[in-house]
């Protein structure tokens, strides 16, 4: 491994560092995204095992609803099906939530949501939870310092949603696969006062946006904004609180 991530590097002219390093043991342990990878383990008493990991693109992925909704002893959960830039997510939620009693615990599922998704989403799920209008992340913006010299940050706000509402906030659960936008409604539900529990986000540094390369029909996909909590913390940063209840640690729906 120490061998083949020196020469990761040494091709692209670069020094190695620790983030450098690990983040070419997780490029090369995935392997290229259209094909299988072959994946060669030794155990440290000498045996050999080898595992043939096909390419997700050859992989059919089972179609799901944008929620899974289940109702345990003393709580329901929402669960998000990898849903969050997908509009029919808005409605589901509305419908689901509706029919939960408001006196009962409700527990929002982030953990598969490596996709993202977009603001308008995460504020309607947020929108719920709110009287007033309250800010739930800050955007920074450093291409427009550099262009111009005038720095550009500002706060994005979740507005209440007309006759929809519940004052009782959720129990959040996050987890590795909780990427971008189920980032930051997780820290927008912190900001409000609500308990968040997993393990650590995936830490993604910032909103993408998609650009597109020359005259090609390709694009590319780059962070062009740091994200922050509203009290000023980068959102990559933020760690939830360790999981209070075993019947949640796995699969909650």
């Amino acid at each position: 491994m120490d061998r083949a991530v020196s020469q990761f590097w040494q091709v692209l002219g670069l020094s190695q560092t620790p983030a450098r390093v690990e983040y070419a043991a997780r490029v090369l342990a995935a392997g290229r995204r259209n094909r299988a990878r072959q994946i060669t383990a030794r155990s440290t008493s000498g045996r050999m095992r080898e595992a043939i990991l096909p390419s997700m693109y050859d992989q059919k992925q089972e179609a799901l609803p944008p929620l899974s909704v289940c109702r345990k002893a003393g709580y329901s959960v929402i669960r998000f099906n990898n849903s969050l830039g997908a509009s029919a997510t808005i409605q589901a939620f509305d419908e689901v939530i509706s029919d939960i009693p408001k006196g009962r615990t409700l527990v929002i599922d982030l953990r598969d949501t490596p996709s993202g998704g977009n603001t308008n989403v995460a504020r309607s799920i947020m929108g719920w939870f709110v009287a007033e209008p309250h800010g739930y992340q800050i955007h920074n913006r450093p291409a427009e310092e550099r262009e111009t010299g005038i720095p550009r940050q500002w706060i994005e706000q979740v507005l209440p949603r007309a006759g929809m509402h519940r004052s009782n906030l959720p129990l959040v659960l996050v987890g590795r696969w909780t990427g971008s936008m189920g980032e930051g409604i997780a820290v927008g539900f912190a900001s409000m006062g609500a308990e968040v529990q997993g393990t650590m986000m995936a830490g993604l540094k910032g909103s993408v946006e998609d650009l597109q390369v020359g005259e090609t029909d390709l694009s590319i996909k780059l962070p062009t904004e740091q994200l922050f909590t509203p009290a000023g913390r980068p959102r990559e940063d933020f760690a939830p609180d360790s999981i209070s209840d075993d019947r949640l640690l796995f699969g909650s729906c």
